[in-house]
């Protein structure tokens, strides 16, 4: 279709009198993943015709050589996975050859990924699979230096030519060359050069030669660089710079407190990049062609790990502190590229309220030990991302916060709150920034460790009382209620080392059990002005479903019931109302269809967290990824893991679910990722206004089209202009998904399509239909 068709094809639409909504190309559409990482530093750089590229742990920056504009490519975009570690761009076959800190190899070209597991598969060895660096030579190979040897790489058909096994003799490859037809390997054990005879078996570590004392080097020395440079081969030897004038290795360049790392040569200087030995920065020097010496720029270097020189004489630096720094020449101060994304990968909770997301970054050990991380929490705002913590909030850094566990939003002004495990719970709003602990609030120490206010879990009751679970403390219960007062409350036949806390149908707090011996606790606070009528009750695996006494995650669904995740798959606690106390809600592990058998659900998984969606279906975090199950939890909705999808990693920490446009973020143990989901959260009622996404749907789309804005539960008929049934569904929640394609699995020709939706409830108050139209395009 024209563009000129087109055109008049949403002229028609807009004269049917239905509104058109032209969707933006950023919305996520139904189905599709985004990775959220941290693009924090630039470990290794190297150059193509068009880019600077950068690999960050997460995934890799490709920076427009004209205008620095950024790309990003993760996972999602089809990496194998994050933990990059080193890279080369190889340009006789404009190929980036990727390699990961497992020995994992990707050959990137033109956003086609392929995978060689070679050097992770390695069996018969006892040895290290780290790279420590990638040399590009020929038309045809790279060179990889690791831990376990030296390897030649075929780019163009991904295979290896040879690897030489230094492993046996305890040497560490740490840098590699190619000088007049023979490959040097700079070892912990010293340079090793190959043998010149071209029939020579490079995988045989005797056809390569160690220089020693007859070129002048010591019996006993490191090397950990080299290099050609006109002409010639320099090596840093026990950290000094040395040159080879084919006779003998002769000390050129050294710098006292400081040994020389790095070392390489693709502009017109030969640029040397020094470790300090002391506490110091790191330094860049280069040498020209001349041999003339100069420095390279100020607030360029932390801890270098590599530099490049580009053919307009810019000089990009990697290094292990954070920003991606480059100078326009050497000598000039540095800028410091940063770009919008989250602050940090560590993920612990995530609260979502009025379309912002607000992530945890501290977390504890498995045993709820320290981890003493300082990064504090970020949020996603209208596509922005910030961050809070000592660094830049004064307060936080005047009392030492550490290990930002828990956050959750007050509902009725959108609040943030967060829960320490160091120094008690912060309340960050637009006006108010204040921090409670044991000094201003009910919140108490740790027994025994008295200084920190360990807090993990916190949950608003439908009064806007914040209700806190205060780790070991000796009352563990506390509240701060809407008027600002605080209050807390002994436990009675528990554990105090409570966790997380989600409040059921009838205002009943339940909190996890960290204590291997218990489960989970119930408690009623009663009339909370009252000292004395608390209840509380004790689920173990001997008096409830629990299967072991080993939970992890607790969370409320929609219709007021709780389910628990234990290390041996969920639990559900249904319409317990009273009977809780008595013992009488014992609750119940779902069985479930497996091939005719009857099996528990997901009876062998660990549950590390639960999310609910707009269409009361459950999203179970395991170690093994993420399940999706029906309301009830008997049917599979979804599994996403590693293997099937562009998750980042099996271990799932965390999720969170924008209720009101359906996108699940997933907190990994590697990172942020979201996935938009089929359901959004509903009411009895219409909305206002149903949207369609995308609309109109253009030929390039080939996703499923997402009706929002429905009555729970609607049933949805789409037809043609003329009335004629195409499909029929009904919504997830507010939602209803449409794939594009009439009951005969054909896809949909151009036109308009109109979409009549029923609710089952009736209002008196709000439409019980609506109406909507989509455009397809083709």
């Amino acid at each position: 279709m024209t563009r000129s068709r087109s055109s008049k094809l949403l002229l028609f639409l807009f004269m049917l009198g239905l509104p058109v909504l032209i969707s933006g190309q950023s919305q996520l559409p139904v189905g599709g993943w985004k990775a959220h990482l941290p693009y924090s530093a630039g470990i290794d750089v190297t150059l193509s015709e068009n880019d600077i590229i950068y690999a960050s742990r997460e995934g890799l920056v490709y920076l427009d050589k004209l205008d620095f504009a950024p790309r990003f490519f993760s996972k999602v975009d089809g990496l194998s996975q994050s933990n990059l570690l080193r890279i080369k761009y190889h340009q006789p076959s404009g190929t980036l050859v990727a390699v990961y800190e497992n020995g994992l190899i990707d050959l990137v070209k033109n956003r086609t990924v392929i995978s060689l597991r070679d050097i992770t598969d390695f069996r018969n060895f006892p040895i290290g699979k780290r790279i420590n660096q990638i040399y590009s030579y020929d038309n045809e190979y790279v060179l990889l230096a690791g831990e376990y040897g030296l390897s030649r790489l075929d780019v163009e058909r991904g295979l290896f030519d040879f690897t030489v096994f230094t492993s046996f003799i305890d040497a560490n490859v740490y840098g590699t060359c190619v000088f007049e037809d023979r490959i040097y390997m700079a070892t912990s054990k010293g340079l090793y050069v190959s043998s010149d005879d071209p029939q020579a078996n490079l995988a045989d570590l005797s056809f390569w030669n160690r220089l020693g004392p007859e070129v002048d080097l010591p019996p006993d020395y490191e090397a950990l660089a080299v290099i050609p440079f006109e002409g010639q081969v320099y090596a840093s030897i026990d950290g000094e710079l040395f040159v080879f004038d084919g006779d003998a290795f002769l000390p050129f360049y050294a710098e006292a407190d400081y040994t020389i790392t790095v070392l390489t040569a693709e502009g017109e200087n030969m640029l040397v990049g020094l470790r300090c030995d002391n506490s110091c920065s790191s330094r860049l020097v280069a040498f020209d062609r001349d041999l003339n010496l100069k420095e390279g720029g100020s607030f360029c270097t932390d801890r270098i790990l590599n530099a490049v020189e580009d053919e307009e004489g810019r000089i990009w630096y990697a290094d292990e502190f954070r920003g991606f720094r480059h100078a326009q020449s050497l000598g000039e101060t540095c800028e410091r590229m940063e770009f919008n994304t989250p602050f940090t990968k560590d993920v612990t909770d995530i609260a979502i309220y009025d379309n912002k997301v607000y992530v945890a970054s501290g977390g504890v050990t498995d045993n709820y030990g320290y981890l003493f991380r300082d990064r504090g929490f970020y949020s996603l705002i209208d596509g922005e991302w910030d961050y809070y913590n000592p660094g830049n909030v004064q307060l936080f850094r005047d009392k030492d916060l550490k290990d930002f566990f828990r956050v959750t939003v007050q509902p009725n002004d959108g609040t943030v709150w967060v829960g320490t495990f160091w120094g008690g719970v912060i309340q960050y709003g637009e006006d108010t920034i204040a921090v409670y602990d044991r000094d201003n609030s009910s919140l108490q120490g740790i027994v025994g460790d008295e200084q920190r206010t360990r807090i993990a879990g916190l949950a608003f009751d439908e009064d806007n009382n914040l209700w806190v679970a205060n780790y070991g403390a000796p009352n563990p219960i506390s509240v701060r209620r809407s008027d600002g007062n605080w209050k807390s409350f002994p436990v009675i036949g528990s554990s105090t080392f409570v966790s997380e806390v989600a409040i059921d149908r009838n205002g009943y707090k339940w909190f996890v059990l960290v204590d291997r011996t218990q489960g989970v606790l119930v408690f009623d606070e009663g009339d909370i002005d009252i000292d004395g009528d608390e209840r509380y009750w004790v689920m173990t695996e001997s008096n409830s479903a629990l299967p072991t006494n080993q939970t992890n995650s607790i969370t409320a669904d929609l219709d007021g019931n709780i389910w628990v995740g234990t290390t041996l798959g969920p639990v559900v606690f249904e319409n317990c109302g009273n009977g809780i106390f008595s013992g009488e809600c014992r609750g119940n592990q779902r069985l479930v269809d497996q091939d005719g058998d009857l099996d528990l659900l997901l009876g062998t998984e660990d549950i590390l967290c639960i999310a609910v969606d707009g269409g009361n279906r459950k999203w179970f975090g395991t170690r093994n990824g993420v399940f999706v199950q029906s309301p009830s939890g008997q049917e599979a909705v979804h599994q996403f893991n590693t293997a099937n999808s562009p998750l980042l990693d099996n271990t799932i920490l965390d999720i969170a679910i924008n209720a009101q446009d359906g996108e699940v973020f997933i907190g990994t143990a590697q990172g942020l990722i979201s996935y938009r989901g089929e359901a959004t959260s509903a009411t009895s009622s219409f909305d206002p206004e149903v949207v369609v996404f995308p609309n109109p749907v253009r030929p390039e789309y080939s996703g499923p089209i997402a009706i929002k804005g429905l009555a729970r539960d609607a049933l949805v008929k789409i037809t043609d202009i003329r009335g004629r049934l195409v499909y029929e569904t009904t919504a997830t929640g507010g939602q209803a998904i449409w794939d594009g394609s009439d009951y005969n699995g054909r896809r949909a020709s151009p036109g308009v399509y109109l979409v009549f939706a029923n609710s089952n409830e009736n209002s008196f108050t709000k439409p019980a239909r609506a109406v909507a139209k989509i455009a397809i395009v083709r």
